[in-house]
């Protein structure tokens, strides 16, 4: 088997992988992300040229990386709150608290910059 072949054939995997990692306990959520990975290999089978096929391989890798790290699932409690289906690859970022006073010191300190500058 090439090695352009088994390059496609793992992204396949992992792309599927990746949706059941996200989506596995939102069945119709993982059967419409399976069926769009399925339909995007079907529309690029008569590819030849090398470097599209890596291009798309690349886009692939890309979208599972995204799809592991970036997609949170979350389900209704049915007390008006959701629980978050956080996995170990999810990215988690420092949170800031919103400061609206902290918006208006900002303006406040512009006016004052632009009328020391006249």
């Amino acid at each position: 088997m090439s090695t352009t072949r088994q390059l496609v054939l793992s992204c396949f995997k992992n792309l599927h992988r990746a949706c059941g990692q996200v989506f596995g306990n939102d069945y119709k959520a993982l059967i419409e992300a399976r069926k769009k990975v399925n339909e995007e290999f079907r529309k690029n089978l008569q590819l030849n040229n090398e470097d599209e096929i890596k291009e798309k391989i690349q886009f692939g890798d890309d979208a599972c990386e995204f799809l592991k790290t970036m997609v949170i699932q979350a389900e209704g409690d049915g007390k008006n709150s959701f629980k978050l289906n956080i996995t170990k690859d999810t990215t988690m970022l420092e949170n800031v608290s919103y400061d609206p006073e902290a918006v208006d010191k900002a303006y406040e300190n512009k006016k004052k910059q632009r009328k020391t500058k006249k």
